[in-house]
């Protein structure tokens, strides 16, 4: 955290759940992290600090009632030690809870000054416009950013048996939410962005919703930028969803210094037309 600070990063992205996967781990570590990190550092008010509400953890439902979403924006306040959420995410799509119930609930949150902004993550579009129509007939506090998953290979079928059953809740950034994100001004983030290492030659045929031969040709077309810049291929993924329009910002969750400083390298490279042009038609 101290090199992406020094490097001038102020936005970091977490949730009330992570990391509650790990080992020994129950929920809540990163938010605790991260808030003895602010306290130890005193730069509270020059961080941007995202989190999220919608997965379970340990001895927590997963959902969106109103209830929750309070209830759990209560505690990250507390575990982060912060007096309001600059951003808060809805974390995964409920279908079987009223969107109004839930928005509603962000609503109040946005009046009561404990979350400035709030997002929707894991939402197809569809649901997107559904929320609009709902918060523009309602009058509620709009949504500002939507983060899905997206990377510069493409996926097949979302509903891939492997995708499901490692991430059955997960959404895709697609043509048509890139056009939304465009028309109405939406923010996009995206997550799992270097695919565990698929761009530098790790192998995801696990995951086989990217296993096709034209991912092997837009593969080899970001090594052949990488060439001309060079750079390494991850830095170029970077750079083309950075200059993509609109542009979707790629979360980095490096797991040593030497991931976060490629990554933060990548903010440096400019891609000119014709390179635009041809990772575009790879």
């Amino acid at each position: 955290m101290d090199i992406y600070y020094e490097a001038g990063g102020r936005f970091m992205d977490t949730a009330n759940c992570y990391a509650s996967w790990e080992k020994g781990a129950s929920g809540g570590e990163s938010e605790m992290v991260i808030g003895a990190w602010l306290a130890e550092r005193g730069n509270r008010n020059e961080m941007f600090i995202a989190t999220k509400v919608g997965f379970p953890y340990k001895g927590v439902k997963g959902g969106l009632k109103a209830v929750q979403i309070a209830d759990e924006c209560d505690k990250s306040l507390k575990r982060l030690g912060v007096e309001s959420i600059d951003l808060y995410f809805a974390h995964r799509d409920e279908p079987k809870i009223p969107l109004e119930e839930s928005l509603e609930a962000f609503n109040m949150l946005a009046k009561s000054g404990k979350v400035k902004y709030f997002g929707l993550s894991n939402y197809g579009t569809e649901r997107l416009k559904e929320a609009k129509r709902i918060i523009n007939d309602l009058g509620l506090t709009d949504f500002c950013c939507v983060e899905n998953h997206y990377t510069y290979l493409k996926s097949k079928n979302k509903t891939d048996s492997a995708t499901q059953r490692f991430f059955p809740h997960m959404e895709a950034i697609d043509d048509e939410q890139l056009t939304y994100a465009k028309t109405n001004h939406l923010t996009l983030t995206a997550y799992h962005v270097m695919l565990w290492g698929a761009y530098v030659g790790a192998d995801i045929s696990w995951w086989g919703k990217y296993a096709s031969a034209a991912n092997e040709a837009r593969i080899e077309a970001i090594k052949k930028v990488a060439k001309e810049l060079e750079a390494t291929p991850n830095q170029v993924v970077w750079a083309w969803l950075l200059a993509s329009d609109p542009p979707v910002l790629p979360i980095t969750g490096p797991s040593n210094p030497a991931h976060l400083n490629e990554n933060l390298e990548a903010t440096d490279i400019v891609l000119n037309r014709e390179q635009m042009e041809f990772l575009d038609r790879a």
